[in-house]
């Protein structure tokens, strides 16, 4: 018996007939509580001798996997753009690993039914997730990983001074970004959104100022 599956295979020691058959009952919610369960084995050959000889039998109530997140780890900081590569060992005791299923909190990310249990969060927005993994074996049964937590912040900003104008630019990356502006870093800092429109090329996002008077400081914010 393993989780829900009653096997029997049972072999006639006189006439050598043999018979397979499998049951699908669920013992625990059938005996219930703290009862007990018992079972047994009747039949015979017919005629002056006979007899029945129990070979094997084997009993478990199914083990749930085994899942733990190895990568990232714990608190991992990444800066967008970035591929997250998110791994997972997973074993079952008892059977075998059917499907790992990947989580960024309630979102799924993708699964795997193949070793080395592994996923790549391409071009993960900036944020603050929550990562777990779980993992179903052979009869079904399921189990969720601890969270682990980690950070995607925005991308790095990049200036240079070209043809009398300002050009600020970043790794192109998922999400919502926007780019802001200061003239005195003196709390309350007030930042405001600056008027020129970002241009995506490829891999790179840039905005083009014309330059004025006094300083600028400049921040990308996430939306």
């Amino acid at each position: 018996y393993k989780g829900s599956s009653l096997a029997e295979s049972l072999t006639d020691l006189i006439t050598g007939q043999a018979y397979s058959t499998t049951y699908t009952v669920n013992l625990s919610t059938a005996v219930g509580g703290s009862n007990a369960a018992f079972v047994g084995f009747t039949g015979a050959t017919g005629g002056a001798v006979s007899r029945q000889t129990v070979t094997s039998f084997s009993f478990a109530l199914n083990n749930s996997p085994l899942v733990a997140i190895t990568s990232p780890a714990d608190n991992a900081v990444f800066t967008a753009p970035t591929n997250i590569t998110i791994s997972v060992n997973a074993s079952d005791i008892d059977g075998s690993i059917t499907r790992v299923e990947f989580f960024q909190g309630a979102i799924k990310l993708g699964e795997t039914n193949n070793t080395p249990y592994q996923l790549t969060w391409t071009n993960a927005p900036a944020g603050a997730y929550n990562l777990t993994a779980k993992a179903t074996d052979d009869v079904g049964a399921t189990n969720l990983s601890s969270s682990v937590h980690i950070i995607v912040t925005a991308p790095s900003l990049r200036v240079r001074y070209d043809s009398n104008q300002i050009v600020i630019s970043w790794g192109t990356a998922n999400g919502g970004y926007v780019l802001e502006k200061t003239a005195d870093l003196t709390p309350p800092t007030v930042w405001n959104a600056v008027s020129e429109t970002p241009v995506v090329n490829g891999s790179q996002t840039t905005v083009t100022v014309s330059p004025g008077t006094g300083n600028q400081f400049y921040r990308l914010r996430v939306l």
